[in-house]
């Protein structure tokens, strides 16, 4: 990976981690994340058609489709989860699972082969994994720390998961495809549009107006990072592969830990942690070269 693709991925994965903490400590997450959501698509329009309008490209619909629809199950999934779990638990097992699966995606769609470091990365998540999810030693042995991989917020993260995966690969086609500016305007859009329904199945109308007026400031603060962070992040997937920026910019599984730590004062933390390392010294061996 180039030095500035580098750059680009580590100040998106500080962001990253940076609002999903403020996502975390809203009062309704789920209407929390369609409210991001749905103000940067608003503030996007008036940049999507300037752009139109001086001719930029713009790639195939169906990428910011598709795209828009696997984001708006990942905002969902990560509302549900935020709901019942900890942002020291939810956060890195959604963002440390989705390297492996979007390298065993890339290996067949994008032609980024695996390699036997990238192998042993899996296997490393793996056992971080089930590290996150226990609370000691003997949770390993006895089969407990599996067992909660069934817990709601596990099943939430570990969905999070895919869409993660299915996103990246999407992204990567579509900025290519145009800019990763024009791609993120049009998607943002289809995101929105796609988020709603999912958000009504769960929240009424009145109730998502109530957390506008709660957190405002929080949501448009968030809109901020979210774009900022994505931006960053696509803008790399142009300049190396996807697997090695989806890896790295996930690194910032341990930075969620130590905000569920430090500001949230969850429980647990050192188990967490533990999980969190090795998932990054996983995800660190997917992104090297082979």
């Amino acid at each position: 990976m180039n030095t500035t693709a580098l750059l680009l991925v580590g100040a998106s994965a500080v962001l990253h981690a940076s609002w999903n903490y403020l996502a975390k400590r809203a009062q309704d997450q789920v209407s929390f994340m369609f409210l991001t959501m749905a103000t940067s698509a608003v503030l996007l329009i008036g940049p999507l058609i300037w752009l139109h309008v001086q001719g930029a490209p713009f790639s195939p619909w169906i990428y910011p489709v598709v795209g828009g629809l696997f984001q708006a199950l990942y905002c969902y999934v990560m509302g549900r989860g935020y709901e019942c779990g900890d942002l020291s638990h939810v956060y890195p097992l959604a963002r440390g699972v989705a390297p492996v699966l979007i390298a065993l995606l890339a290996w067949p769609l994008m032609h980024e082969g695996l390699t036997a470091v990238g192998i042993a990365g899996m296997a490393l998540v793996v056992v971080g994994t089930l590290a996150l999810n226990s609370s000691d030693a003997g949770d390993l042995l006895n089969g407990k720390a599996l067992q909660a991989l069934r817990t709601p917020a596990s099943r939430w993260a570990l969905l999070a998961s895919v869409a993660i995966a299915l996103y990246h690969v999407i992204d990567k086609a579509g900025a290519q495809a145009s800019s990763p500016l024009s791609y993120l305007c049009a998607m943002y859009l289809c995101l929105a549009l796609f988020l709603w329904p999912l958000t009504r199945t769960v929240r009424r109308p009145e109730q998502v107006w109530a957390e506008w007026r709660r957190n405002w400031k929080s949501v448009i603060s968030v809109t901020v990072l979210c774009f900022v962070a994505y931006f960053l992040v696509v803008t790399a997937m142009t300049l190396t592969k996807v697997a090695y920026v989806a890896a790295l910019r996930n690194a910032s599984v341990l930075l969620g830990v130590l905000l569920g730590a430090t500001a949230l004062r969850e429980r647990n933390v050192l188990w967490r942690g533990l999980g969190a390392l090795l998932m990054l010294a996983g995800i660190v061996a997917i992104a090297v070269k082979g």
